[in-house]
């Protein structure tokens, strides 16, 4: 068997001077510290993988508990392996990842909201962040802001605004757009130093970037942050709506769904701006993304108000229809968000679906959420020329 963790005896007296006064003799009952080289850089916890060969009878509690003294539990034995935790085979190597003292608990402590500035004397060095965030390579350069902005602590906003703002303006599109979230972020922590420093008018001027993946992240901050205002934050003007429109054919799905989400909320001028914004964004029907379909459904639906041509209209609800019926055929929870959503649809624009209703008669197998959800929306399309149809299927689901 390999040793869990080599390390020499000199090591060990330097690491444990008040229990280990030489190599030769330990103190009864005390608990003795063994040094391993670990991989965490910075404050960054990456602890230590080492490997272990199986002895017969081993399983991965005995393995965290004995062999390892409970330096690692069997989880991360779980994670990092592929075994079924009671029954390893006996030539079987484990990759064990041993904790360190580097402060793993603060660093996920922090990374999910919680206040640790207490624990910070002897962890994070800002300073490091803030060199970072000037380093040649732009993926540092971009890691550095973001980690910044998942400290969420207010005492320390102060020193993220310098390297936002110039990270803001950085010449690598990862990094823009990286920065583009991070104002979001604080804005969470502190919306009068957002506000204060501008950061919102820095990202305004950014929906004018050419890169259409800075435009959605800087589309998704500013929806996130208008959610937690009280005022308006984000308007969208006629200069803003093409920029818009052009970055939703370059970006990525989940880019597009953040624009079209905000495109959603635009009013058009006239009819004709309303024809032209739907014309734009109808090839979205066809996305093989569930979210960018009703994404687009949703846009479509908001313009439509505004056109008063009954041949436009009847038009874009034939197209509507065929995506909306594919959306019926993914999995069940796909299936249970578009029936919610398709209920909406039907109450505004029940003439979309008036032909499909056959697609909306249950299956033997449709879980009890998606069949309430289908009887509720055939109530809803029921008419003169399907009733036979509809109380048939009433009749079978009986």
């Amino acid at each position: 068997m390999k040793s869990p963790i080599l390390t020499e005896p000199e090591d060990i007296v330097d690491y444990n001077r008040d229990t280990v006064p030489n190599k030769d003799i330990i103190l009864g009952g005390e608990r003795v510290n063994i040094p391993f080289p670990c991989d965490c850089i910075n404050g960054d916890f990456l602890a230590h993988i080492f490997s272990y060969d199986v002895q017969t009878g081993d399983i991965y509690a005995s393995v965290a508990g004995s062999n390892y003294a409970n330096l690692t539990n069997v989880q991360w034995l779980r994670n990092f392996n592929t075994y079924p935790p009671n029954s390893i085979p006996d030539t079987g190597t484990l990759n064990v990842m041993i904790n360190c003292s580097c402060g793993d608990k603060v660093i996920a402590a922090m990374t999910v909201g919680k206040d640790v500035s207490s624990l910070f004397t002897d962890m994070v060095n800002l300073n490091t962040f803030v060199k970072d965030s000037q380093d040649p390579n732009p993926l540092i350069r971009a890691l550095a802001v973001r980690t910044m902005g998942c400290i969420r602590v207010d005492k320390i906003t102060e020193y993220l605004c310098d390297p936002l703002q110039r990270c803001l303006k950085d010449d690598d599109p990862y990094v823009r757009k990286t920065a583009a979230i991070c104002v979001a972020k604080l804005y969470d922590i502190n919306a009068k130093l957002v506000e204060d420093r501008g950061f919102l008018e820095s990202l305004k001027d950014l929906i004018s970037d050419n890169n259409p993946m800075v435009v959605a992240n800087v589309v998704a901050a500013l929806a996130e942050i208008q959610d937690n205002s009280s005022r308006p934050i984000f308007e969208i003007t006629s200069h803003t709506l093409s920029k818009l429109l052009t970055a939703l054919n370059e970006c990525t799905e989940w880019g597009q769904v953040f624009i079209l989400d905000a495109l959603s909320r635009y009013k058009a001028a006239d009819a004709r701006e309303a024809e032209n914004i739907v014309e734009r964004v109808t090839p979205r029907l066809q996305h093989a993304n569930c979210a960018v379909v009703l994404s687009a459904v949703k846009m479509i639906l908001q313009q439509m108000e505004l056109i008063t041509s009954t041949d436009v209209v009847r038009n874009l609800c034939k197209k509507m229809a065929p995506p909306l019926v594919t959306l019926l055929s993914a999995e069940p929870e796909i299936q249970f968000v578009a029936l919610r959503n398709i209920n909406l649809i039907v109450q505004r624009r029940p003439t979309i679906l008036a032909h499909e209703i056959k697609v909306f008669f249950c299956k033997y197998n449709d879980p009890v959420y998606v069949k309430m959800e289908k009887l509720e929306i055939m109530i809803k399309l029921a008419s003169d020329r399907n009733m036979d149809q509809v109380l048939l299927e009433f009749k079978e689901m009986h």
